[in-house]
């Protein structure tokens, strides 16, 4: 599963808002059989960066994008 884009309201973070949207992401992926979930977020969100680790998320990747111009 690849998790394009995850943000809480800066009003609402703190209050387990993101981590009940990670549990029941993984609760899903586990009930159709996903075993891995992918999830990018920008380079410069530190502090995202250690929201993921802390609900167990490993950083072991860059993720790269490329916008293509549509003549």
């Amino acid at each position: 599963m690849h998790i394009t884009g995850l943000a809480v309201h800066k009003d609402f973070q703190r209050n387990r808002v993101g981590t009940e949207l990670l549990q029941y992401v993984e609760k899903y992926a586990k009930e159709i059989g996903v075993s891995s979930i992918i999830l990018c977020t920008g380079m410069k969100r530190t502090d995202a960066h250690a929201f993921y680790v802390h609900n167990g998320y490993d950083k072991d990747s860059y993720c790269f994008d490329k916008i293509i111009k549509l003549d």
